[in-house]
């Protein structure tokens, strides 16, 4: 409930593709997130939908070429 209590549970990192055997122009996207003992079975799926929901968002983001910086106009 407050911020000195906080724990960090998820992990994100982009590296280069060619660490895994892919090819240099291209990355991967590794995020590790980890469940507490207190966390119940109904809420750890819901919280792996919603991680594979922010990869997809990241994946379009960069395939498009997405700029959040940038004005929409």
């Amino acid at each position: 409930a407050t911020p000195d209590n906080l724990v960090p549970r998820i992990f994100v990192r982009v590296a280069p593709a060619s660490n895994a055997g892919g090819s240099a122009n291209e990355s991967i996207l590794m995020m590790i997130a980890l469940r507490g003992d207190a966390m119940e079975e109904a809420r750890w799926q819901g919280l792996m939908t919603a991680h594979a929901f922010e990869v997809g968002l990241i994946k379009s983001a960069i395939e498009t070429g997405f700029d959040h910086r940038k004005e929409l106009r």
